[in-house]
Protein backbone atom coordinates (compact mmCIF):
# COMPACT_ATOMS: atom_id res chain seq x y z
CA UNK A 1 0.00 0.00 0.00
CA UNK A 2 3.02 2.54 -0.28
CA UNK A 3 4.55 2.94 -3.42
CA UNK A 4 7.55 0.08 -4.19
CA UNK A 5 9.95 2.70 -5.09
CA UNK A 6 10.29 4.04 -2.15
CA UNK A 7 10.68 1.06 -0.51
CA UNK A 8 13.14 0.05 -2.59
CA UNK A 9 14.90 3.06 -2.96
CA UNK A 10 15.47 2.64 0.70
CA UNK A 11 13.88 4.23 3.90
CA UNK A 12 16.11 7.50 3.99
CA UNK A 13 13.26 8.86 0.92
CA UNK A 14 10.70 8.31 2.94
CA UNK A 15 11.94 9.91 6.21
CA UNK A 16 13.21 13.12 4.38
CA UNK A 17 9.43 13.64 2.99
CA UNK A 18 8.08 12.40 6.36
CA UNK A 19 10.35 15.29 8.06
CA UNK A 20 9.24 17.74 5.42
CA UNK A 21 5.39 17.02 5.36
CA UNK A 22 5.39 17.36 9.20
CA UNK A 23 7.20 20.04 8.83
CA UNK A 24 4.71 22.14 6.67
CA UNK A 25 1.88 21.07 8.74
CA UNK A 26 2.88 21.87 12.21
CA UNK A 27 1.45 25.04 11.83
CA UNK A 28 -1.71 23.74 10.99
CA UNK A 29 -1.68 21.04 13.41
CA UNK A 30 -1.23 23.29 15.78
CA UNK A 31 -4.08 25.57 14.71
CA UNK A 32 -6.35 22.82 14.19
CA UNK A 33 -6.28 21.77 17.58
CA UNK A 34 -7.21 24.68 19.19
CA UNK A 35 -11.28 24.34 19.22
CA UNK A 36 -10.34 21.01 20.91
CA UNK A 37 -8.18 22.86 23.47
CA UNK A 38 -10.19 25.48 24.39
CA UNK A 39 -13.55 23.57 24.64
CA UNK A 40 -11.61 21.35 27.02
CA UNK A 41 -10.44 24.38 29.00
CA UNK A 42 -14.02 26.30 29.40
CA UNK A 43 -16.52 24.14 30.35
CA UNK A 44 -17.64 21.89 32.93
CA UNK A 45 -18.26 18.10 32.65
CA UNK A 46 -21.62 17.38 30.62
CA UNK A 47 -23.32 14.81 31.20
CA UNK A 48 -24.70 11.54 30.03
CA UNK A 49 -20.89 10.47 30.26
CA UNK A 50 -18.34 13.00 31.70
CA UNK A 51 -19.52 12.82 35.16
CA UNK A 52 -19.42 9.75 35.53
CA UNK A 53 -16.75 8.76 34.28
CA UNK A 54 -14.57 11.82 36.38
CA UNK A 55 -16.61 10.71 39.11
CA UNK A 56 -14.86 6.93 38.67
CA UNK A 57 -11.69 7.88 37.74
CA UNK A 58 -12.00 9.95 41.05
CA UNK A 59 -12.99 7.00 43.17
CA UNK A 60 -10.14 4.90 41.88
CA UNK A 61 -7.65 6.97 43.74
CA UNK A 62 -9.91 7.48 46.70
CA UNK A 63 -9.66 3.48 47.16
CA UNK A 64 -6.69 2.69 46.08
CA UNK A 65 -8.20 -0.06 44.08
CA UNK A 66 -7.06 -0.07 40.77
CA UNK A 67 -8.47 -3.33 39.14
CA UNK A 68 -12.36 -3.07 40.70
CA UNK A 69 -13.71 0.23 39.56
CA UNK A 70 -16.25 2.26 41.88
CA UNK A 71 -19.46 5.12 40.98
CA UNK A 72 -21.05 6.48 43.73
CA UNK A 73 -19.53 3.70 46.39
CA UNK A 74 -21.13 1.40 43.48
CA UNK A 75 -19.75 -1.16 42.01
CA UNK A 76 -19.24 -0.10 38.10
CA UNK A 77 -18.82 -3.14 35.99
CA UNK A 78 -19.65 -1.51 32.38
CA UNK A 79 -16.13 -1.07 31.42
CA UNK A 80 -12.48 -1.83 31.74
CA UNK A 81 -9.94 0.39 33.65
CA UNK A 82 -7.44 1.42 31.33
CA UNK A 83 -9.19 4.77 30.25
CA UNK A 84 -9.67 5.41 34.21
CA UNK A 85 -6.17 5.02 35.05
CA UNK A 86 -4.95 7.28 32.90
CA UNK A 87 -7.85 10.14 34.19
CA UNK A 88 -6.75 9.27 37.84
CA UNK A 89 -3.86 10.27 36.36
CA UNK A 90 -3.86 13.09 35.04
CA UNK A 91 -6.83 14.41 37.64
CA UNK A 92 -4.60 13.34 40.57
CA UNK A 93 -1.77 15.59 39.43
CA UNK A 94 -4.00 18.68 37.53
CA UNK A 95 -6.15 19.22 40.87
CA UNK A 96 -8.86 17.28 39.16
CA UNK A 97 -9.32 20.12 37.20
CA UNK A 98 -12.05 19.56 33.72
CA UNK A 99 -8.85 20.11 31.37
CA UNK A 100 -7.02 17.40 33.64
CA UNK A 101 -9.71 14.95 33.34
CA UNK A 102 -9.68 15.70 29.23
CA UNK A 103 -6.21 15.21 29.01
CA UNK A 104 -6.26 11.60 27.86
CA UNK A 105 -8.71 12.67 24.71
CA UNK A 106 -6.83 15.11 23.92
CA UNK A 107 -3.60 13.30 23.27
CA UNK A 108 -5.31 10.44 21.87
CA UNK A 109 -7.17 12.59 19.27
CA UNK A 110 -3.44 14.58 18.97
CA UNK A 111 -2.21 11.28 17.86
CA UNK A 112 -4.59 10.17 15.82
CA UNK A 113 -4.22 12.83 14.09
CA UNK A 114 -0.31 11.72 13.59
CA UNK A 115 -0.91 8.68 12.48
CA UNK A 116 -2.88 9.76 10.04
CA UNK A 117 -0.22 11.98 8.99
CA UNK A 118 2.14 9.12 8.36
CA UNK A 119 -0.55 6.80 7.14
CA UNK A 120 -1.06 9.47 4.24
CA UNK A 121 2.29 10.24 3.41
CA UNK A 122 2.47 6.37 2.84
CA UNK A 123 -0.52 5.65 1.06
CA UNK A 124 -0.89 8.96 -1.15
CA UNK A 125 1.89 11.55 -1.04
CA UNK A 126 2.91 14.87 0.66
CA UNK A 127 0.28 17.31 -0.40
CA UNK A 128 -2.15 14.94 1.47
CA UNK A 129 -0.03 14.17 4.26
CA UNK A 130 -0.38 17.81 5.10
CA UNK A 131 -4.45 17.50 4.99
CA UNK A 132 -5.40 14.96 6.28
CA UNK A 133 -5.04 15.72 9.65
CA UNK A 134 -6.40 18.75 9.46
CA UNK A 135 -9.66 17.38 7.73
CA UNK A 136 -9.77 14.71 10.50
CA UNK A 137 -9.51 17.43 13.60
CA UNK A 138 -12.33 19.40 11.49
CA UNK A 139 -15.45 16.90 11.29
CA UNK A 140 -18.03 17.82 13.36
CA UNK A 141 -17.61 14.67 15.27
CA UNK A 142 -13.80 14.84 16.31
CA UNK A 143 -14.43 18.62 17.44
CA UNK A 144 -16.98 17.39 19.32
CA UNK A 145 -15.63 14.42 21.30
CA UNK A 146 -12.26 14.69 20.81
CA UNK A 147 -11.10 16.58 23.99
CA UNK A 148 -14.18 15.01 25.99
CA UNK A 149 -13.80 12.72 28.91
CA UNK A 150 -14.26 9.76 26.91
CA UNK A 151 -13.08 6.25 26.15
CA UNK A 152 -13.38 6.34 22.32
CA UNK A 153 -10.89 8.95 21.54
CA UNK A 154 -8.09 6.67 23.54
CA UNK A 155 -9.86 3.62 21.60
CA UNK A 156 -9.68 4.92 18.43
CA UNK A 157 -5.79 5.95 18.50
CA UNK A 158 -5.08 2.73 20.02
CA UNK A 159 -6.77 0.46 17.32
CA UNK A 160 -5.43 2.81 14.22
CA UNK A 161 -1.96 2.07 15.50
CA UNK A 162 -2.28 -1.33 15.53
CA UNK A 163 -3.55 -1.02 12.05
CA UNK A 164 -0.83 0.97 11.13
CA UNK A 165 1.78 -1.41 12.56
CA UNK A 166 0.48 -4.38 10.68
CA UNK A 167 -0.15 -2.92 7.40
CA UNK A 168 3.16 -0.91 7.63
CA UNK A 169 5.36 -1.86 4.24
CA UNK A 170 8.81 -3.16 4.77
CA UNK A 171 12.19 -4.12 2.98
CA UNK A 172 12.52 -6.95 4.75
CA UNK A 173 11.86 -9.67 7.60
CA UNK A 174 13.40 -7.00 10.23
CA UNK A 175 11.34 -5.37 12.21
CA UNK A 176 8.15 -8.10 11.65
CA UNK A 177 8.68 -9.31 15.53
CA UNK A 178 8.74 -5.35 16.81
CA UNK A 179 5.69 -4.87 14.60
CA UNK A 180 3.45 -7.46 15.84
CA UNK A 181 4.13 -7.51 19.29
CA UNK A 182 3.54 -3.57 19.15
CA UNK A 183 0.02 -4.04 17.32
CA UNK A 184 -0.68 -7.28 19.55
CA UNK A 185 0.06 -5.14 22.96
CA UNK A 186 -2.17 -1.94 21.35
CA UNK A 187 -4.83 -4.43 20.63
CA UNK A 188 -4.39 -5.16 24.55
CA UNK A 189 -4.64 -1.55 25.92
CA UNK A 190 -7.75 -1.56 23.38
CA UNK A 191 -9.38 -4.49 25.43
CA UNK A 192 -8.69 -2.97 28.36
CA UNK A 193 -10.29 0.28 27.28
CA UNK A 194 -13.66 -0.80 25.86
CA UNK A 195 -13.32 -4.13 25.60
CA UNK A 196 -13.58 -6.71 22.20
CA UNK A 197 -15.00 -3.77 20.09
CA UNK A 198 -10.68 -3.81 19.73
CA UNK A 199 -10.92 -6.56 17.23
CA UNK A 200 -13.54 -4.94 15.11
CA UNK A 201 -12.17 -1.83 14.57
CA UNK A 202 -8.85 -3.68 13.67
CA UNK A 203 -9.46 -6.60 12.42
CA UNK A 204 -12.21 -5.64 9.79
CA UNK A 205 -10.19 -3.05 7.80
CA UNK A 206 -7.20 -5.66 7.96
CA UNK A 207 -9.10 -8.43 6.77
CA UNK A 208 -10.81 -6.59 3.70
CA UNK A 209 -7.82 -4.51 3.14
CA UNK A 210 -5.77 -7.60 2.43
CA UNK A 211 -8.33 -8.88 0.30
CA UNK A 212 -9.40 -6.22 -1.91
CA UNK A 213 -5.95 -4.75 -2.25
CA UNK A 214 -3.02 -6.71 -0.72
CA UNK A 215 0.29 -5.84 0.08
CA UNK A 216 2.91 -8.18 0.01
CA UNK A 217 5.30 -6.65 1.90
CA UNK A 218 3.18 -5.50 4.77
CA UNK A 219 4.33 -6.13 8.08
CA UNK A 220 1.06 -8.81 8.66
CA UNK A 221 1.94 -10.94 5.63
CA UNK A 222 5.64 -11.41 6.17
CA UNK A 223 4.93 -12.36 9.69
CA UNK A 224 4.62 -15.97 9.13
CA UNK A 225 4.52 -17.99 12.40
CA UNK A 226 7.12 -16.08 14.81
CA UNK A 227 5.18 -12.65 13.66
CA UNK A 228 1.60 -14.44 14.65
CA UNK A 229 2.81 -15.66 17.48
CA UNK A 230 4.34 -12.13 18.79
CA UNK A 231 0.62 -10.83 18.14
CA UNK A 232 -1.19 -13.15 20.09
CA UNK A 233 1.37 -12.70 22.96
CA UNK A 234 0.89 -9.17 22.57
CA UNK A 235 -3.24 -9.67 22.91
CA UNK A 236 -2.50 -12.31 25.42
CA UNK A 237 -0.70 -9.50 27.97
CA UNK A 238 -4.71 -8.23 28.60
CA UNK A 239 -5.12 -11.61 29.74
CA UNK A 240 -3.08 -10.92 33.50
CA UNK A 241 -5.19 -7.75 34.75
CA UNK A 242 -8.42 -9.32 33.54
CA UNK A 243 -7.86 -12.51 35.43
CA UNK A 244 -6.61 -10.39 38.60
CA UNK A 245 -9.57 -8.10 38.41
CA UNK A 246 -12.09 -10.87 38.12
CA UNK A 247 -10.40 -12.68 41.15
CA UNK A 248 -10.85 -9.86 43.22
CA UNK A 249 -14.53 -9.31 42.10
CA UNK A 250 -16.14 -12.49 40.75
CA UNK A 251 -19.45 -10.54 39.41
CA UNK A 252 -17.23 -8.89 36.60
CA UNK A 253 -17.01 -12.12 34.92
CA UNK A 254 -20.52 -11.80 33.82
CA UNK A 255 -20.10 -8.31 32.73
CA UNK A 256 -17.07 -8.47 31.09
CA UNK A 257 -16.60 -11.84 29.22
CA UNK A 258 -20.46 -11.55 28.42
CA UNK A 259 -22.76 -8.79 29.07
CA UNK A 260 -20.71 -5.73 27.39
CA UNK A 261 -19.93 -6.94 24.18
CA UNK A 262 -22.27 -10.56 23.04
CA UNK A 263 -24.96 -9.11 25.22
CA UNK A 264 -25.22 -5.58 23.74
CA UNK A 265 -24.83 -6.60 20.65
CA UNK A 266 -27.73 -9.18 20.12
CA UNK A 267 -30.28 -7.16 22.40
CA UNK A 268 -32.11 -4.15 21.42
CA UNK A 269 -31.54 -2.16 25.11
CA UNK A 270 -29.44 1.08 25.77
CA UNK A 271 -28.83 3.53 22.31
CA UNK A 272 -30.79 0.65 20.22
CA UNK A 273 -31.41 2.45 16.90
CA UNK A 274 -32.74 1.06 13.32
CA UNK A 275 -30.41 -0.65 10.66
CA UNK A 276 -28.01 1.72 8.74
CA UNK A 277 -28.90 4.58 11.02
CA UNK A 278 -25.30 5.42 10.93
CA UNK A 279 -25.67 6.40 6.55
CA UNK A 280 -27.94 9.08 7.48
CA UNK A 281 -26.11 10.72 10.25
CA UNK A 282 -22.70 10.13 8.84
CA UNK A 283 -22.92 13.31 6.21
CA UNK A 284 -23.55 15.70 9.41
CA UNK A 285 -21.35 14.03 11.55
CA UNK A 286 -18.27 14.62 8.75
CA UNK A 287 -19.49 18.31 8.02
CA UNK A 288 -17.52 19.95 6.20
CA UNK A 289 -15.86 18.05 4.56
CA UNK A 290 -18.71 15.28 3.70
CA UNK A 291 -18.52 15.64 0.40
CA UNK A 292 -15.08 15.06 0.03
CA UNK A 293 -15.35 11.86 1.66
CA UNK A 294 -17.86 11.05 -0.98
CA UNK A 295 -15.86 12.14 -3.39
CA UNK A 296 -12.74 9.90 -2.41
CA UNK A 297 -15.25 7.32 -1.95
CA UNK A 298 -16.21 7.49 -5.24
CA UNK A 299 -12.68 7.43 -6.89
CA UNK A 300 -11.89 4.49 -4.43
CA UNK A 301 -14.94 2.81 -5.90
CA UNK A 302 -13.73 3.58 -9.46
CA UNK A 303 -10.27 2.53 -8.63
CA UNK A 304 -11.36 -1.05 -7.58
CA UNK A 305 -13.82 -1.76 -10.54
CA UNK A 306 -10.48 -0.53 -12.76
CA UNK A 307 -8.67 -3.62 -10.98
CA UNK A 308 -5.16 -2.58 -12.36
CA UNK A 309 -2.11 -2.57 -10.47
CA UNK A 310 -1.22 1.23 -9.91
CA UNK A 311 -0.25 1.28 -5.98
CA UNK A 312 -1.70 4.55 -5.18
CA UNK A 313 -4.87 2.90 -6.22
CA UNK A 314 -4.34 0.07 -4.13
CA UNK A 315 -3.50 2.46 -1.42
CA UNK A 316 -7.06 3.90 -2.10
CA UNK A 317 -9.12 1.07 -2.00
CA UNK A 318 -7.81 -0.03 0.97
CA UNK A 319 -8.86 3.17 2.68
CA UNK A 320 -12.37 2.58 1.42
CA UNK A 321 -12.62 -0.43 2.61
CA UNK A 322 -11.62 0.54 6.02
CA UNK A 323 -14.20 2.99 6.11
CA UNK A 324 -16.96 1.19 4.81
CA UNK A 325 -16.19 -2.49 6.66
CA UNK A 326 -17.03 -0.17 10.06
CA UNK A 327 -19.28 1.63 8.44
CA UNK A 328 -21.12 -1.55 7.67
CA UNK A 329 -21.00 -3.41 10.72
CA UNK A 330 -21.70 -0.15 13.26
CA UNK A 331 -24.89 -0.21 11.09
CA UNK A 332 -26.06 -4.02 11.57
CA UNK A 333 -25.43 -4.06 15.28
CA UNK A 334 -28.33 -2.80 17.45
CA UNK A 335 -26.71 -0.52 19.63
CA UNK A 336 -26.00 3.21 17.83
CA UNK A 337 -24.16 6.19 18.93
CA UNK A 338 -22.38 8.20 16.51
CA UNK A 339 -19.68 8.22 18.12
CA UNK A 340 -18.66 4.36 17.88
CA UNK A 341 -17.87 5.56 14.26
CA UNK A 342 -14.47 7.34 15.30
CA UNK A 343 -12.14 4.90 14.43
CA UNK A 344 -13.43 4.83 10.90
CA UNK A 345 -12.99 9.14 11.12
CA UNK A 346 -9.09 8.46 10.16
CA UNK A 347 -10.02 6.56 7.09
CA UNK A 348 -13.03 9.78 6.16
CA UNK A 349 -10.20 11.97 6.62
CA UNK A 350 -7.71 10.29 4.14
CA UNK A 351 -10.31 9.99 1.98
CA UNK A 352 -11.15 13.51 2.24
CA UNK A 353 -7.35 14.89 1.30
CA UNK A 354 -6.98 12.86 -1.37
CA UNK A 355 -9.92 13.89 -3.61
CA UNK A 356 -8.99 17.25 -3.04
CA UNK A 357 -5.08 16.58 -3.53
CA UNK A 358 -5.63 14.70 -7.00
CA UNK A 359 -7.81 17.55 -8.02
CA UNK A 360 -5.55 20.27 -7.25
CA UNK A 361 -2.83 17.78 -9.03
CA UNK A 362 -5.36 17.40 -12.33
CA UNK A 363 -6.75 21.14 -11.81
CA UNK A 364 -10.25 19.63 -11.80
CA UNK A 365 -12.28 19.73 -9.05
CA UNK A 366 -16.10 19.24 -9.31
CA UNK A 367 -18.20 21.70 -8.32
CA UNK A 368 -20.88 19.39 -6.05
CA UNK A 369 -17.17 18.49 -4.35
CA UNK A 370 -15.81 21.89 -3.65
CA UNK A 371 -18.69 24.45 -3.24
CA UNK A 372 -20.77 22.95 -0.65
CA UNK A 373 -18.23 24.07 2.44
CA UNK A 374 -18.23 28.07 1.96
CA UNK A 375 -21.83 27.67 0.85
CA UNK A 376 -22.06 25.87 4.11
CA UNK A 377 -20.13 28.50 6.12
CA UNK A 378 -21.97 31.29 5.07
CA UNK A 379 -24.99 29.73 6.05
CA UNK A 380 -23.59 28.86 9.60
CA UNK A 381 -22.59 32.66 9.78
CA UNK A 382 -25.58 33.99 8.71
CA UNK A 383 -27.69 31.90 11.19
CA UNK A 384 -25.32 32.88 14.10
CA UNK A 385 -25.12 36.74 13.33
CA UNK A 386 -29.08 36.27 13.25
CA UNK A 387 -30.19 34.57 16.81
CA UNK A 388 -30.75 38.43 17.82
CA UNK A 389 -34.07 38.23 15.63
CA UNK A 390 -35.90 35.60 17.63
CA UNK A 391 -37.81 36.66 20.17
CA UNK A 392 -36.67 37.62 23.26
CA UNK A 393 -38.92 35.36 25.13
CA UNK A 394 -37.34 32.39 23.05
CA UNK A 395 -34.10 32.67 24.95
CA UNK A 396 -35.09 33.03 28.39
CA UNK A 397 -37.25 30.15 28.27
CA UNK A 398 -34.01 28.26 27.87
CA UNK A 399 -32.89 29.86 31.27
CA UNK A 400 -29.33 30.40 30.18
CA UNK A 401 -26.86 31.83 32.25
CA UNK A 402 -26.48 35.00 29.80
CA UNK A 403 -28.66 37.57 28.55
CA UNK A 404 -30.21 37.31 25.21
CA UNK A 405 -28.16 40.36 23.90
CA UNK A 406 -25.11 39.08 25.07
CA UNK A 407 -26.36 35.58 23.94
CA UNK A 408 -26.26 37.45 20.26
CA UNK A 409 -22.89 39.35 20.24
CA UNK A 410 -21.46 35.87 21.32
CA UNK A 411 -22.68 34.06 18.85
CA UNK A 412 -22.67 36.78 16.12
CA UNK A 413 -18.44 36.50 16.44
CA UNK A 414 -17.91 33.53 15.12
CA UNK A 415 -20.67 34.28 12.54
CA UNK A 416 -18.69 37.15 11.37
CA UNK A 417 -15.59 34.70 11.24
CA UNK A 418 -17.13 32.14 9.39
CA UNK A 419 -18.58 34.89 6.84
CA UNK A 420 -15.61 36.41 6.38
CA UNK A 421 -13.91 33.30 5.01
CA UNK A 422 -16.63 31.61 3.16
CA UNK A 423 -16.56 34.61 1.49
CA UNK A 424 -12.81 34.61 0.82
CA UNK A 425 -12.70 30.96 -0.14
CA UNK A 426 -15.55 31.26 -2.31
CA UNK A 427 -13.96 33.94 -4.05
CA UNK A 428 -10.66 32.16 -4.16
CA UNK A 429 -13.11 28.74 -5.64
CA UNK A 430 -14.61 31.18 -8.20
CA UNK A 431 -10.98 32.29 -9.57
CA UNK A 432 -9.96 28.26 -10.00
CA UNK A 433 -7.24 28.78 -6.85
CA UNK A 434 -8.16 25.37 -5.60
CA UNK A 435 -5.27 25.26 -3.48
CA UNK A 436 -6.02 28.68 -1.51
CA UNK A 437 -9.70 28.06 -1.43
CA UNK A 438 -8.80 24.87 0.90
CA UNK A 439 -6.75 27.03 3.44
CA UNK A 440 -9.55 29.62 3.40
CA UNK A 441 -11.70 26.86 4.10
CA UNK A 442 -9.70 25.25 7.16
CA UNK A 443 -8.52 28.22 8.60
CA UNK A 444 -12.54 29.69 8.67
CA UNK A 445 -13.56 26.69 10.12
CA UNK A 446 -11.19 26.61 12.72
CA UNK A 447 -11.40 29.77 13.84
CA UNK A 448 -15.33 29.23 14.01
CA UNK A 449 -15.00 26.24 15.81
CA UNK A 450 -12.52 28.41 18.61
CA UNK A 451 -14.95 30.96 18.78
CA UNK A 452 -17.79 29.21 19.16
CA UNK A 453 -16.14 27.15 22.02
CA UNK A 454 -14.91 30.34 23.64
CA UNK A 455 -18.18 32.70 23.49
CA UNK A 456 -21.03 30.18 23.44
CA UNK A 457 -19.94 26.63 25.45
CA UNK A 458 -19.38 29.35 28.56
CA UNK A 459 -22.82 31.02 28.24
CA UNK A 460 -24.26 27.56 28.18
CA UNK A 461 -22.34 25.68 30.23
CA UNK A 462 -24.06 26.76 33.40
CA UNK A 463 -27.04 24.71 31.95
CA UNK A 464 -25.02 21.93 31.18
CA UNK A 465 -23.52 21.11 34.22
CA UNK A 466 -24.60 20.39 37.31
CA UNK A 467 -22.02 22.15 39.25
CA UNK A 468 -23.83 25.22 40.65
CA UNK A 469 -26.62 23.04 42.03
CA UNK A 470 -24.07 20.29 43.31
CA UNK A 471 -22.35 23.77 45.36
CA UNK A 472 -25.84 24.90 46.52
CA UNK A 473 -26.28 21.46 47.80
CA UNK A 474 -23.35 21.19 49.36
CA UNK A 475 -23.88 24.09 51.24
CA UNK A 476 -27.81 23.14 52.81
CA UNK A 477 -27.26 22.22 56.88
CA UNK A 478 -28.73 18.45 56.24
CA UNK A 479 -26.07 16.26 55.90
CA UNK A 480 -27.71 13.01 54.63
CA UNK A 481 -26.08 9.48 54.81
CA UNK A 482 -27.34 9.41 50.98
CA UNK A 483 -28.65 12.02 48.88
CA UNK A 484 -31.41 10.02 47.22
CA UNK A 485 -31.11 10.83 43.28
CA UNK A 486 -34.47 9.80 41.30
CA UNK A 487 -34.05 9.78 37.55
CA UNK A 488 -30.79 11.98 37.87
CA UNK A 489 -27.61 10.99 37.44
CA UNK A 490 -25.57 11.16 40.74
CA UNK A 491 -22.30 11.54 39.34
CA UNK A 492 -21.54 14.89 38.59
CA UNK A 493 -23.77 16.13 41.96
CA UNK A 494 -21.09 13.77 44.12
CA UNK A 495 -17.75 14.83 42.09
CA UNK A 496 -18.72 19.03 42.08
CA UNK A 497 -20.50 19.09 45.60
CA UNK A 498 -19.08 15.91 47.46
CA UNK A 499 -22.35 15.25 48.83
CA UNK A 500 -22.94 11.46 48.82
CA UNK A 501 -25.31 11.35 45.87
CA UNK A 502 -26.62 7.78 44.49
CA UNK A 503 -29.03 6.31 42.08
CA UNK A 504 -32.48 5.28 43.84
CA UNK A 505 -36.02 4.56 42.50
CA UNK A 506 -39.40 5.87 43.17
CA UNK A 507 -40.07 2.95 44.85
CA UNK A 508 -36.66 3.28 47.43
CA UNK A 509 -37.45 7.18 48.41
CA UNK A 510 -39.84 6.82 50.89
CA UNK A 511 -37.93 4.13 52.69
CA UNK A 512 -34.86 6.85 52.20
CA UNK A 513 -36.88 9.30 53.43
CA UNK A 514 -37.44 7.42 56.62
CA UNK A 515 -34.18 6.58 57.54
CA UNK A 516 -32.57 10.01 56.74
CA UNK A 517 -35.39 11.35 58.91
CA UNK A 518 -34.60 15.31 59.21
CA UNK A 519 -31.12 15.07 56.95
CA UNK A 520 -33.45 14.08 53.89
CA UNK A 521 -32.34 15.30 50.51
CA UNK A 522 -33.26 14.37 46.97
CA UNK A 523 -32.82 15.02 43.69
CA UNK A 524 -36.24 14.16 41.57
CA UNK A 525 -36.52 14.44 37.96
CA UNK A 526 -39.69 16.26 37.03
CA UNK A 527 -41.65 12.68 35.08
CA UNK A 528 -40.80 10.99 38.75
CA UNK A 529 -41.80 13.52 40.71
CA UNK A 530 -45.72 12.92 39.21
CA UNK A 531 -45.39 9.79 40.17
CA UNK A 532 -44.58 10.07 43.75
CA UNK A 533 -47.41 8.60 45.74
CA UNK A 534 -49.89 11.41 47.52
CA UNK A 535 -48.75 10.32 51.22
CA UNK A 536 -45.03 10.83 50.37
CA UNK A 537 -45.75 13.79 48.52
CA UNK A 538 -47.29 14.96 51.70
CA UNK A 539 -44.07 14.36 53.70
CA UNK A 540 -41.73 16.27 51.58
CA UNK A 541 -41.18 19.88 51.07
CA UNK A 542 -39.61 21.32 47.35
CA UNK A 543 -36.45 23.30 48.13
CA UNK A 544 -35.73 24.10 44.66
CA UNK A 545 -36.32 23.92 40.86
CA UNK A 546 -33.72 23.50 38.50
CA UNK A 547 -33.04 22.66 35.14
CA UNK A 548 -30.20 21.05 34.10
CA UNK A 549 -29.51 19.73 30.46
CA UNK A 550 -33.30 18.67 29.05
CA UNK A 551 -34.18 17.83 32.83
CA UNK A 552 -36.15 19.88 35.08
CA UNK A 553 -34.81 18.74 38.66
CA UNK A 554 -36.80 18.89 42.11
CA UNK A 555 -34.79 19.26 45.08
CA UNK A 556 -37.22 17.97 48.14
CA UNK A 557 -36.38 17.91 51.83
CA UNK A 558 -38.30 16.65 54.69
CA UNK A 559 -41.45 18.63 55.56
CA UNK A 560 -40.94 19.87 59.26
CA UNK A 561 -44.55 19.73 60.80
CA UNK A 562 -46.59 22.91 60.56
CA UNK A 563 -44.83 23.84 57.42
CA UNK A 564 -47.19 23.92 54.18
CA UNK A 565 -45.47 21.23 51.00
CA UNK A 566 -45.18 23.13 48.20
Amino acid sequence: MQSHGRIRGGGFEWAAEQEQAEHDGLSWWIACLLPLIVHAALRDLWAPDEPRYAQVARELVERGDWFVLHRCGELYPDKPPFFFWLAALFGALGGWTEFALRMPSLLATAGLAWLVQRMALRYFGRREAVLAPCLLLGFVLVADIGGRAQLDPLLAFECVLALELLTRPLPSSRGVLRHCLGAGLCLAAALWTKGPVAFVNTGLPVALGLWFAPERDCALLRARGWGWAALGVGIATVGMPVAWAIRQEPLLEQHWLFRQHVARVTSTGEHWGPPFEPLFELPMWTLPWATLVAAGLVMAWRAWRARDNVVDRASLVFVAAWFAALVLFYSLIPPKRPLYLLPAYPAAALLAAHAWAEGERRRALPAWVCWPVPILMLLLGVALCSVGLFPRATWERLELSTSPERLWLYSAIPGLALLACGAWAAQALAARRHAQALHAMIAGWTAGLVLLAACLAPAVNGRKSARELAEWLALRPERPSQLACVGVQPEGYRFYGQVPAVARSVDQLEGTLQSEGRDFLALVRDREFELLAPQLRAQVAVLRVAAVGSRRIFVLARLERGAAPR
